[in-house]
This record gives structure tokens, C-alpha cells and sequence, in this order.
């Protein structure tokens, strides 16, 4: 019986052979029909794979003499990250698929083509979440480059944009302007960009700052000139309406004005700190923005150096604070600094490249580089990150943050809800480069590294779990606040 089969089996292999290489069996000389054969990719080539940016995914047959179409497609979800509820309705329908993201990691679908009683081979797309989203451009058309921006907020969400855009004027003739514009956490928009100077001359190293208070008054400081010679300019923000730019300092020495502080009290009073003649952060001048004038007053001569301050609370007022190796605050009745607490860093070591955040609530962090010695190296140095918490009453003693400082750019500190503490510090060497702590009950994580999508960058805090940043898009001539979601 075995043999029988066999034998039979053959016989039908060998005529099925004859019958395609004879046309088949019609004896019309036709071949079978191909596929299907499903198409699959995504509704926009530049799409970004981010949080909360819709992906949408297209399916369809490939067309062509000979081939079976699809009527019907069905998409599958294979993978998506840990804890995400993403979703994808079963069954057979049109070929388009969109479905949004809650959870940074890779999602991978599959789709399938269905031509009545045949289906087509499976097509998988995988596509990694980013945790940053995709940024908004709030510059406008008319820039040719984009440089020296800035970004400051309110604490409650809300956030002002200050950026220079080179343009060209009426005559065709190159100038740097000056813009800002305002981010409504309310409904989640940028305002139009307003200009603030027409031509500040400025296409140095020197970026402009602004300060926001949750009042909606606001302050911008920036590099202004008088043909060749550099100038210190301000204006200021009540109602809605700005005042005209005024200038705080004529014909200034270049190291004066980089040292400028813009700074914002609780109460609203708007500050800016000017260096004395000799460059040095020590020691300057305070000038005060009156509504009632309105210009910038002298109010204080000399005054310590604000230059590193942060809004927190003492003694039951939030009051601003500067910080070298000893805290003090700024008392707006008497214009005087007034040193609080115990010492923070001991005498013998020089703090650099210091940085303070408050976070809205009474409470402070204090970062600073000093060097350290490596004893098994002999007099080897190294740069360290360390750092002090204020909970409201007193100073935390320093705690060593784990990266060495040396091959580090610019830093931030943002603050979370709970309490939490995220140090950012970004790598010269690659500016989109990122390493990001998170300090907890007294201690530092290890440092997670991550690619921002704008260089370079400005951060500030929004929410619970989620910062804006500001920067280039690169070869783009736009400027973009992206928001960055979870951790």
C-alpha cells in the first residue's frame, strides 16, 4: 500500500510539472495570479515617533499586471512598552491606522492583506517612542538664523521665550532682532512672537534674558549698541503692554554686561545686577523697574552679587536668595541683602559654576563644582558636582554628585512635584547629548544618558514629570519649545 502512494505521489508531481511548464491546464498559455502583496508605512515621511504625536501607518496592495488586490487589511500590535495602554481595534478594515503613545519604547505592529480566500505575508513596522515630543516653531518666517535664546517660567506652568533671529530689513540690509513670546499652560499654545527691538546689533556670545511673574509681568534684558560701542538694554511688561527699551549702562566694558543679572522678586520687583568697573561677580550695582516712572532706578550701590539666586522661602516668606557660601536674602523694603543660616560650603574651598533652583514651594537646590583631590593619584585634581538641599528651615550638608565636572556644558536644575530634584548637565562634545540625575531622600541616582532633539537647549519645569526645552532645530531657522513626558 505504502509503495501505491508513493508511487501515485510521484505521478502527480511529474504531471503537475508537465501541466506548468505546458500554460497549465487551461490551454490558454496563462500564469496564476500573484500575490496579494501588502505595501505598508507611515502617513508622513517626516513623522516623529514621540509622546503624544498621533503615528499614523497606511497599508495597501501592490499593484501591477498579475497581481491580486486586498480588500481588507488587519493590523496587530506585537510589542509595546511596559504599563502601556495602548490599544488597536481587531478585525479586518481600510488600510489606515493611527493610534498615539503613552509610554516612551518600542511599538511594533503587524499587517496582514486579505484577497477574498487568500492572504498576503505578513509586513511588521517598529517604531521607538522617544520621550521628548515633537517641538512648535515660534519664530517667525522671516528669519534667516535663529541664535541667543532663552527661557524662563512662572512656576505654574506658563513660560516666556526671549530670542534674536537675523533678518533683512526694507533695504535688503542684514539686522538682529529681538522677540519674545508667551506659553499659555492653560490651553497649551504659543502666542504670537512680539517684537522687542527692532536692531540690537548683537551677534556676539551674549544671549538675552527675561523673567516672568505669575502675574504676567514681565522684564527682558539683552546687548544693545551705539554703532561699536556695547550697551546694557531693559524693558519691562505690565498689563500686557511692554515699556520702550531703556538703556541701564552706556559704552560698558564687554565683561560688565556678560556678568548682567535680570532677576524677578516673589513680590514682583525687577532687578538687574551690573558687575562693577572691574568685571568681577563680587560686587555691583542694583537697578529697580518703577512702574511709576516708568524706568530702571538705581537702588543699591555697591550690592553683593545676585548673579546666582533662586526664589525660595525663609522664614515663612518666599524671598530671593543668592547663594555663594552662604545664603542671603533680598529685603525689597530695606534694598539689602540679609545673610541667613549656617555656612553651606566651608572657606577653604571655592565653589564654580554654581547653580540654585527653587521650586515654588519653600524649598531649594544648590549645586556648585569644587575641585577635589584624588589621594591615591598624589596631588592630582579633579572638578566634582556637589550639592545642598534647603527644606524651607535649614541647608542639607553638601552630597557628591557621581559625574566628574570637566567634560560638562551647560546645567539645570528642575523640580518635580514629590519633591524630587532632576540635575541636568549636557556634553560639550555633543550638545543634543544629555545626562540626567534624580536626587531623593538625601541622594543622587546614577546619571541616564538620553539624546535631546534641539541644540542648544534652555530647560524649565511645567508640571509633575514635565519640562519644556528651547532651542534650534539645527539647519532649520526655527526655534521650538519640545516637552518631555515621564522618565
Amino acid at each position: 500500500m505504502w509503495q501505491k502512494r508513493t508511487m501515485y505521489g510521484v505521478l502527480c508531481a511529474l504531471l503537475a510539472l508537465v501541466l506548468a511548464g505546458c500554460g497549465g491546464s487551461s490551454g490558454g498559455g496563462g500564469s496564476s495570479p500573484k500575490g496579494p502583496v501588502t505595501l505598508a508605512g507611515y502617513c508622513d515621511a517626516s513623522q516623529k515617533f514621540a509622546m503624544g504625536n498621533e503615528i499614523c501607518l497606511w497599508a495597501d496592495s501592490k499593484r501591477g499586471e498579475g497581481y491580486v488586490l486586498s480588500t481588507a487589511f488587519q493590523w496587530t500590535l506585537l510589542e509595546k512598552p511596559d504599563g502601556s495602554d495602548v490599544s488597536i481595534p481587531g478585525g479586518w478594515g481600510p488600510g489606515t491606522l493611527t493610534f498615539t503613545p503613552d509610554k516612551t519604547g518600542v511599538y511594533r505592529v503587524r499587517v496582514v492583506g486579505d484577497a477574498g480566500n487568500r492572504l498576503s505575508d505578513p509586513v511588521d513596522l517598529e517604531m521607538e517612542v522617544l520621550p521628548w515630543s515633537g517641538g512648535v516653531p515660534i519664530s517667525t518666517p522671516d528669519a534667516i538664523r535663529v541664535t541667543h535664546f532663552e527661557l524662563a517660567g512662572d512656576g505654574n506652568g506658563n513660560a516666556i521665550a526671549i530670542w534674536q533671529q537675523l533678518e533683512q530689513d526694507e533695504n535688503f540690509n542684514e539686522v538682529m532682532r529681538l522677540y519674545t513670546a508667551d506659553f499659555d499652560a492653560n490651553n497649551g499654545l504659543w502666542g504670537p512672537a512680539h517684537l522687542l527691538s527692532d536692531d540690537t546689533g548683537n551677534d556676539g556670545p551674549y544671549s538675552p534674558q527675561a523673567v516672568l511673574h505669575q502675574d504676567g509681568s514681565a522684564a527682558a534684558m539683552w546687548l544693545c549698541y551705539d554703532g561699536y560701542a556695547p550697551e546694557l538694554c531693559a524693558a519691562a511688561r505690565d498689563a500686557g503692554s511692554w515699556s520702550g527699551a531703556e538703556v541701564i549702562e552706556t559704552y560698558a566694558e564687554n565683561n560688565r554686561i556678560s556678568s548682567a543679572k535680570l532677576l524677578l522678586t516673589p513680590t514682583g520687583e525687577r532687578l538687574v545686577f551690573l558687575p562693577t568697573q572691574d568685571g568681577l561677580l563680587g560686587s555691583g550695582t542694583l537697578f529697580q523697574f518703577s512702574e511709576g516712572t516708568p524706568s530702571w532706578e538705581e537702588v543699591g550701590t555697591p550690592s553683593p552679587s545676585p548673579y546666582y539666586s533662586a526664589i525660595m522661602q525663609v522664614e515663612g516668606e518666599d524671598r530671593l536668595v543668592r547663594v555663594d557660601r552662604r545664603a542671603s536674602y533680598y529685603d525689597p523694603d530695606d534694598q539689602a541683602w540679609v545673610e541667613f543660616g549656617d555656612p553651606i560650603i566651608e572657606d577653604d574651598v571655592t565653589p564654580w559654576s554654581r547653580l540654585i533652583e527653587g521650586d515654588g514651594a519653600g524649598n531649594a537646590m544648590y549645586v556648585w563644582v569644587q575641585r577635589v583631590s584624588e589621594e591615591d593619584e598624589g596631588s592630582q585634581y579633579h572638578y566634582h558636582f556637589y550639592s545642598s538641599y534647603y527644606d524651607g528651615e535649614e541647608w542639607s550638608d553638601p552630597v557628591a554628585i557621581a559625574q566628574d565636572a570637566r567634560w560638562t556644558g551647560r546645567s539645570f536644575l528642575t523640580f518635580e512635584g514629590d519633591g524630587e530634584v532632576v540635575f541636568w548637565r549636557f556634553i560639550e562634545e555633543d550638545p543634543r547629548k544629555l545626562w540626567r540625575s534624580h536626587y531623593s531622600d538625601g541622594e543622587w541616582s546614577e546619571a541616564v544618558e538620553e539624546e535631546a532633539p534641539l541644540t542648544p537647549l534652555h530647560i524649565v519645569s511645567r508640571s509633575d514629570e514635565n519640562w519644556m526645552v528651547i532651542g534650534s532645530s539645527g539647519s532649520q531657522t526655527i526655534m521650538g519649545p519640545v516637552n518631555r513626558t515621564g522618565v
